[in-house]
């Protein structure tokens, strides 16, 4: 994770921040494309300032939810591996009614646009498009929704309201390193193969199952996973 500077305390509630004085957040696994933004957004953007940018969705989420490194805005990249831009715009939503989220993919924006909705993001745009970006920047970070109407965009409130109102507040307590792990038992892969994903030992990966399936109520993985699709 690159981090360029401090978010300052005490600054204005989201809908009052212009697009002369914001920050941003950046999630993509593509260390290049980051770069890339990173040089870029200040221009596309006036006066925008990358607070950090980072390859890891859980990381991300993470910082999101602490005060001290939470951007007015954050930028996710959706076909990430280990916890898709869906998860982590749902994630982040969960936790914060006030960080502007604007999703973005490579491939056809109507591949995603009704998951991002659905997730509480603003709006999606095409990281092929620079004009696409730059105007999908311009007017999340004004407040507003991006995007065709047809997808149903929500402001960051109604989103937060609409997603949080479905929280069982597990996100309180698991780590995480048990939301990597869950997540990934979720979707239907063994002990070995999170392992590897994570580059953890398949062990450690049952000791993170264990105190997840404590923390949930579960006895059981089955019961766990059920708990925890739940959850997202």
């Amino acid at each position: 994770m690159r981090q360029s500077g401090h978010l300052a305390m005490g600054r204005e509630s989201m809908c009052e921040v212009s697009d002369y004085d914001i920050t941003v957040g950046l999630i993509d696994d593509d260390s290049l494309a980051l770069q890339t933004l990173e040089k870029i957004i200040p221009r596309l953007l006036r006066g925008a300032r990358v607070l950090w940018a980072t390859t890891d969705g859980v990381q991300g989420v993470s910082l999101c939810a602490d005060r001290t490194s939470c951007p007015d805005l954050v930028l996710v990249d959706m076909s990430m591996e280990i916890m898709s831009g869906p998860i982590v715009c749902q994630k982040i939503r969960r936790l914060s009614s006030t960080v502007k989220l604007l999703a973005m993919t490579a491939f056809s924006i109507a591949v995603y646009a009704d998951e991002v909705a659905e997730s509480g993001a603003q709006g999606i745009v095409s990281k092929n498009d620079r004009k696409d970006l730059q105007s999908g920047l311009q007017a999340v970070a004004r407040g507003f929704t991006y995007g065709d109407e047809r997808y149903r965009f929500e402001s960051v409130k109604v989103s937060h309201a609409r997603i949080a109102g479905h929280s069982n507040g597990f996100h309180e307590v698991l780590t995480l390193r048990e939301f990597q792990v869950m997540d990934l038992l979720s979707e239907g892969l063994d002990d070995r193969d999170i392992a590897s994903r994570l580059g953890i030992a398949p062990a450690t990966v049952r000791k993170f199952v264990q105190t997840a399936m404590r923390k949930l109520g579960a006895e059981n993985r089955v019961q766990a996973v059920i708990k925890w699709n739940g959850f997202r």
